[in-house]
């Protein structure tokens, strides 16, 4: 703000070109909005292992909130397909990986293919599950057999949302290899070799003489 020539009681907004500066947003205003916004409830990961406080969401919940938002946009923005109008293909997706002062954090992420190429965007991948544990952990285990459960029941029900009857597919599951292995109940590979290009293995990984080369003479190759 600057005060008005024409009165100096006045302020009147800075300009420039002819456009006023944005006013500034009080964060107690903004965080007011935010705490507004409809999420559904949101579980406490102890649901499944009492070590840990983070949190999950529920896909009941969360996927219909997430159609709504996507339905109040231009229908030129969504990919309907084969001609399955309202139909939501859902894309699921875990990954763990040592996270700052944790040795592991593991993060559950959902959203739909209709977007397009929006789906590569990190803004319309959404967290369901986050969590300091490790990614085949027993609180990661019990919370995938809560989301078969939840994902059956959703793709045989339809769901009413902003006037339309609607329908989620589990359509993808943007897993790595490790954890799609883990989905299907399997033992990876990585659970005693970490590279597929090396023999290093969890029994001589902390042999500090070994060496690694392509020599005969080398221990790992």
């Amino acid at each position: 703000m600057k005060e008005s020539p024409r009165n100096d009681r006045h302020l009147e907004r800075v300009k420039i070109m002819s456009c006023n500066v944005p006013r500034l947003l009080p964060y107690h205003k903004m965080m007011e909005y935010v705490k507004s916004i409809d999420i559904g409830s949101i579980g406490n990961v102890k649901d499944f292992c009492e070590d840990l406080a983070e949190c999950y969401r529920h896909l009941s919940e969360c996927l219909p909130l997430l159609a709504s938002f996507y339905l109040k946009m231009p229908q030129k923005d969504l990919i309907w397909f084969s001609n399955q109008v309202n139909t939501f293909h859902v894309v699921l997706g875990g990954d763990g990986a040592p996270f700052g002062k944790d040795k592991t954090a593991f993060a559950f992420f959902v959203s739909f293919l209709n977007r397009g190429k929006h789906i590569l965007s990190s803004t319309e991948n959404f967290l369901t599950f986050g969590a300091n544990c490790g990614e085949t952990s027993v609180a990661v285990q019990r919370f995938v057999k809560f989301l078969l459960h939840e994902m059956l029941e959703m793709e045989n029900r339809s769901f009413s949302v902003n006037g339309y009857t609607i329908k989620f597919t589990f359509s993808e599951f943007s897993n790595d290899l490790k954890m799609l292995a883990f989905l299907a109940g399997e033992l990876p590979v990585s659970a005693t070799y970490f590279s597929t290009f090396a023999n290093v293995n969890i029994k001589n990984c902390d042999e500090i003489f070994f060496t690694l080369g392509t020599s005969v003479t080398c221990n790992w190759h």
